[in-house]
């Protein structure tokens, strides 16, 4: 029999060992970040402007490539904690990464590298050569990202900007359509946009003591991080015009005021330094954000999939 004192201690003992677990999970989630697989949710635009959405036919290719690539990111960002594991100590926010704060080893991380980062190439493969020339050539411009090219400035940011585009890429190739080069240069500046306010958010958190610790920073001002973000949005919102009026469904031109709202509502918040801007997904915790993005969405989906193309014609160019 066991005696009170005996059942306190085994309950004590379980109570430490499920806290533990949860901590050790806890890290793992963080280490793998499926909070920022929202940026894998580019290969499902060509599906969705190209028509193609009540396909079903269409849609495995499409979600297997969205697997694929979260394998792939997570693979990533483990890669990358492990080589920004010190200049992450220096960071307020980043010191609590696991690896920076020494809640999961080195080597774990090393492992997670090559055991999701292979199995997401094996899976793209499957789909297709292209598919997986994407995939290969996302893994090999984040790899050179975090080994080097976050150190030159513009480049870091212009490199974000291609992985963006590639996503939408490998999800055109899983079905074998072709994708308007407006919308690819949407994404790309969409990118450079996030990337920009990323860094100037980061910037007014660190503060100018901090930042000469930080390579991807130190070329940077506040002022030209400012000058940047509003070429990068001047350019976002133009080609997404274009693109809009030159669609089939040119009534996607009055998707434009949600859009024209979602992107300088996100401006003023990288301006002001909120931390949105350095964690992108939490910007759907912003309600204002939140609507315009759900509203621009709706409109787009009732007009390519409700509204016959046709009643656009009205529109017309010149």
């Amino acid at each position: 029999m066991f005696s009170h004192a005996h059942i306190t201690l085994i309950m004590e003992s379980g109570k430490k060992d499920i806290m533990g677990m949860g901590h050790v999970l806890l890290a793992f989630y963080h280490l793998l970040r499926p909070y920022q697989w929202y940026k894998n949710l580019m290969v499902l635009v060509p599906l969705i402007f190209v028509g193609g959405l009540t396909d079903v036919g269409l849609l495995p290719a499409v979600v297997l490539s969205f697997i694929a690539l979260c394998l792939v990111s997570s693979s990533c960002y483990c890669l990358n904690d492990m080589v920004d594991a010190q200049s992450d100590r220096l960071n307020p926010e980043k010191s609590q990464r696991p690896i920076a704060a020494g809640k999961l080893s080195v080597g774990v991380a090393a492992f997670m590298t090559v055991s999701l980062g292979v199995p997401g190439l094996v899976l793209l493969s499957i789909i297709g050569m292209a598919p997986f020339v994407g995939g290969l050539a996302i893994v090999a411009i984040t790899t050179a990202y975090t080994l080097w090219l976050k150190n030159e400035p513009l480049v870091d940011v212009m490199m974000l900007g291609v992985n963006f585009v590639l996503r939408a890429a490998v999800g055109a190739f899983a079905i074998s359509v072709a994708i308007s080069p407006w919308l690819l240069i949407c994404g790309f500046f969409l990118a450079l946009l996030l990337s920009f306010g990323k860094r100037h958010s980061e910037m007014r958190l660190l503060g100018a003591g901090a930042i000469r610790h930080r390579s991807s920073l130190r070329s940077y001002t506040s002022d030209n991080l400012r000058l940047l973000m509003s070429i990068a949005a001047t350019v976002l919102l133009i080609s997404y015009a274009l693109y809009s009026f030159l669609h089939n469904y040119r009534m996607l031109i009055f998707t434009l005021p949600f859009a024209s709202y979602a992107v300088m509502r996100y401006l003023s918040l990288a301006l002001e330094g909120d931390k949105a801007a350095r964690h992108p997904h939490l910007l759907l915790l912003d309600g204002r954000m939140l609507a315009s993005i759900v509203l621009w969405g709706l409109l787009t989906l009732l007009v390519i999939y409700l509204i016959p193309a046709s009643a656009g014609n009205w529109l017309t160019v010149g």
